[in-house]
C-alpha cells in the first residue's frame, strides 16, 4: 500500500522539483486535456489555437464547435480549421447542425468546412442551404461549394 501511494505522488514530486518557471507547465501537462493546455499557451481562442488542436485532438475540436461556446467569430473560424479534418464522420457531426446557426457568418464557415467532406448527406444539405437560406451570400457560398 505504501508503494502505490508513493506512486501517485511521484508525478507531483517531479514537479515540485522543477525550477519555478517550467513547474506550472509540469503540472499542467499531466492533468490538463488538449484545449485547456492550449489555452494555457496561446491566452485564448485563436485561428493558431484551432489549427493546433485540430493536429492534437479533432475530438476535442470538434466538441468544442459542436457545443457552441465560442463567440460568433471564432466559430466561424474553428468550423472552417475542423473541415480540414481527415474524419468525415467528426467533421458532419459538428458542422452540419451550423447550416441552421442564426449567424450567416458561422453558416459559411460550416460551408467552408464541409467543402472538403461532400458526400451524398453534405451534398443534400448545401443544396438545401443553396435553395432557401435567408442570405444571398450564404446561399450563393453553398451553391458555389456545389460546384467547385
Amino acid at each position: 500500500m505504501a508503494s502505490e501511494s508513493l506512486l501517485t505522488y511521484v508525478p507531483l514530486v517531479r514537479a515540485l522539483a522543477t525550477p519555478a518557471p517550467a513547474r506550472r507547465l509540469v503540472l499542467a501537462s499531466s492533468t490538463q486535456t488538449p484545449t485547456q493546455r492550449l489555452l494555457d499557451k496561446w491566452g485564448g481562442y485563436c485561428q493558431a489555437l484551432f489549427r493546433e488542436l485540430l493536429e492534437e485532438s479533432p475530438r476535442d475540436l470538434a466538441r468544442l464547435v459542436a457545443n457552441r461556446g465560442l463567440r460568433v467569430s471564432r466559430l466561424t473560424y474553428a468550423a472552417e480549421i475542423l473541415g480540414d479534418a481527415k474524419d468525415s464522420r467528426l467533421v458532419k457531426k459538428a458542422l452540419l447542425p451550423l447550416l441552421k446557426h442564426e449567424s450567416p457568418i458561422v453558416r459559411e464557415g460550416a460551408i467552408l468546412g464541409l467543402a472538403r467532406h461532400l458526400d451524398e448527406e453534405v451534398r443534400g444539405a448545401l443544396e438545401d442551404v443553396a435553395a432557401n437560406d435567408q442570405s444571398e451570400t450564404i446561399r450563393r457560398s453553398a451553391s458555389e461549394t456545389l460546384t467547385d
